[in-house]
């Protein structure tokens, strides 16, 4: 008894999947931040984020010299967010 062939996918429409959900995703970003807007970088918006330190964050994030003394707590996260802030 011999089994048949296993049917074969077209891996091009896989690729053109992928690139639409990623060209909607950075859309959805790209948009999401913008409403946003850059007011919440200043040092006077701290209290809005429930005491977050946004702009804190977003200066280590941008700059590879910045004190990350945030890493003992959150060590991985200056590993997984600054090479693509700035490859940006």
């Amino acid at each position: 008894m011999t089994l048949p062939a296993p049917a074969r996918r077209s891996v091009g429409w896989d690729v053109v999947l992928a690139l639409a959900l990623g060209l909607a995703a950075a859309a959805y970003a790209t948009r999401a931040i913008s409403l946003i807007g850059p007011g919440i970088l200043t040092e006077l918006a701290e209290d809005t984020w429930f005491e977050s330190d946004a702009s804190k964050i977003a200066w280590e994030m941008t700059n590879r010299r910045a004190d990350h003394d945030r890493g003992a707590v959150h060590p991985i996260f200056i590993l997984l967010t600054t090479p693509p802030v700035l490859a940006l």
